[in-house]
């Protein structure tokens, strides 16, 4: 399969915002410190050099443009001749084998690590378990955020990935395309404007306008998408991506899903323009790391709560930067040792031609 180098060294700055997020959070554990009392060597106004830390977090917001984007053409081509139970059940099929056996494994190896280790405190149970392999933890408080921080997210994805085919078929035109993304802008700025709900704010129909945006921007025409590469787009969307992300306010939130929205979007201009402007440049050394390291990063995000298997507390530059390499070193590992074999079978699977239909009828 033929990967986007740029769009894998997004990937790897949106996983860098992520660790970030979460080590710093890790490091600063019972200290009683926040991000806004930390001084920085950059801090003017509303803006700080912390900033890239304190809003790590929209990395995950990054990370559904991106889903979104790389999704389109595949389910384009798959169902460019409308809808069918067979086209629909192999599709399904093929999404929750890249997804998740991966994730299966990662619930395992979070599973074992909280019982039998103590390494944080997570609930374990049959209904957490069940719920995740679902990918329905999302809709409950009580499984939300169980076995592993982050896994909410793998349900909101894998719901966009069952609906996605439906809104291809009822939304073909480009007119009627921008029609779903003005909708699902409208409707994420109304929950998070009015809801105080995690379920809402932090579900399919909070995120879907993130998701869409980057299938838009897929599938727009070409006269449209060289328009992104000039450099009047690229300057403006890199200068407004870096201020955003360093925008602290009156303290950094990861309840202010606006402002997520916002430096989503923003970011989606300048991936685009980047995608546009770079995609017959030959890599150099730092696009040939990112692009690795973005390969890597769904198994990164998996285990990204590893550092708990570290000693928690404020620590020097040298241990937090030492955690989040130990991060970024096992989700590789990971990444070879499950991901890419995970990967070798769903596509030896699908390579034979597999009817979903058929094996289920047997």
């Amino acid at each position: 399969m033929h990967r986007n180098d740029v769009i894998d060294s997004f990937r790897a700055i949106a996983i860098f915002l992520v660790t970030g997020f979460h080590i710093s959070g890790w490091a600063l554990y019972g200290s009683g410190v926040v991000f806004s009392d930390i001084s920085t060597f950059i801090n003017y106004g509303q803006f700080d050099a912390i900033g890239i830390i304190g809003n790590g977090w929209v990395g995950v917001g990054m990370f559904f443009v991106i889903s979104g984007y790389c999704m389109a053409n595949s389910v384009a081509r798959r169902f460019s001749h409308g809808m069918s139970a067979k086209a629909y059940a192999n599709y399904a099929l093929n999404r929750l084998m890249r997804i998740g056996l991966p994730y299966y494994v990662a619930i395992l190896v979070w599973v074992i690590l909280i019982d039998r280790f103590g390494v944080t405190s997570k609930s374990t149970g049959i209904k957490d378990i069940l719920t995740h392999l679902f990918f329905v933890h999302n809709t409950s408080k009580e499984t939300m955020y169980s076995i592993s921080g982050v896994f909410w997210s793998l349900a909101v994805e894998m719901q966009f990935c069952m609906i996605l085919p439906l809104i291809f078929i009822f939304f073909k035109s480009s007119a009627m395309r921008c029609t779903a993304l003005l909708l699902s802008l409208a409707f994420t700025v109304m929950i998070n404007k009015f809801s105080k709900s995690i379920l809402l704010t932090w579900s399919i129909a909070s995120y879907l306008y993130l998701f869409l945006l980057g299938w838009f921007l897929a599938l727009l025409p070409n006269y449209f998408k060289i328009k992104f590469a000039s450099l009047w787009v690229l300057l403006p969307g890199f200068i407004a991506f870096s201020l955003l992300i360093c925008y602290r306010g009156n303290n950094y939130d990861m309840n202010l899903k606006l402002y997520e929205i916002l430096t989503a979007t923003v970011f989606s201009i300048f991936m685009m323009s980047c995608v546009m402007r770079f995609r017959n440049h030959k890599n150099n050394f730092i696009v040939s790391i990112l692009s690795f390291i973005g390969r890597c990063s769904f198994s990164i995000y998996l285990y990204n709560y590893i550092f708990w298997c570290l000693k928690p507390g404020v620590n020097s530059v040298t241990s937090v930067l030492g955690a989040f390499l130990f991060v970024i070193i096992i989700g590789i590992a990971m990444h070879f040792i499950i991901e890419r074999n995970s990967e070798k079978l769903r596509r030896y699977v699908f390579s034979s031609g597999t009817d979903v239909l058929k094996l289920i009828r047997r």
